[in-house]
Parts: structure tokens; sequence; C-alpha cells
């Protein structure tokens, strides 16, 4: 929890374990990690608190389909807000909402990574 910022952050840190496979976004067949990058992601706030979650989210070597990003189960492709902050907001009628994400949500701006 980082008490130095207002509104605090609650950062929340997601990893795998160290030789696990990893499956293609093609074809799901189960791979080896080629390299990792570090991704953020704005989530629901927990109680007062901003919320974000990192991983570092691992490339694949597919046999079929060559070196390809994993697919992360709690965010779509390219987007900075988790599945459940964009469905949250959506709902709200009182926020403006395109295809990048919630505009102007909690004085945030669109991309947090």
């Amino acid at each position: 929890l980082d008490t130095e910022k207002v509104p605090h952050e609650l950062h929340l840190t997601l990893g795998s374990e160290r030789g696990a496979s990893h499956p293609c976004p093609q074809c799901g067949r189960m791979c080896k990690p080629h390299d990792y990058q570090e991704f953020t992601w704005r989530h629901l706030n927990f109680f007062q608190h901003y919320c974000y979650l990192t991983a570092r989210v691992p490339r694949v070597d597919c046999p079929d389909h060559g070196t390809r990003r994993v697919t992360v189960l709690w965010a779509r492709p390219g987007s900075s807000f988790t599945l459940l902050f964009e469905h949250y907001n959506e709902q709200r009628p009182d926020i403006a909402f395109d295809v990048h994400g919630p505009i102007g949500v909690y004085g945030e701006d669109r991309k947090v990574a």
C-alpha cells in the first residue's frame, strides 16, 4: 500500500512459476516462454484505495505460430484496465466511455502503463 500518494494506491504483483509453460494465444499449445514484459492495469478500487495489477506477461515460442504474447485473463489485449474495471464503469451513466476505456474516471488518463 503506497500511502505517499493521495488517494492511496494498492499495488498487486502477479507472477508465474519459474519454468512454467504458457498457452499459445493462437492454438492453445503449451509452450516455453521466450521473454517477459511488465504491464500494469487499473483495477477496481480496494475500499478507498486505487488498485493496480502488475504482471510480467510472457511471449511464447510456438512451433506453429512463432513468438506470440500470451493473453491475460483479466484484461483485453492492449487495454490498461481490467475487465472488471471496464465493466463496472460501462454500467455507470455518469462516466463517459469510449473504445479506449473510461474518460476521466477517478481523475485518470486512459493509459496507466
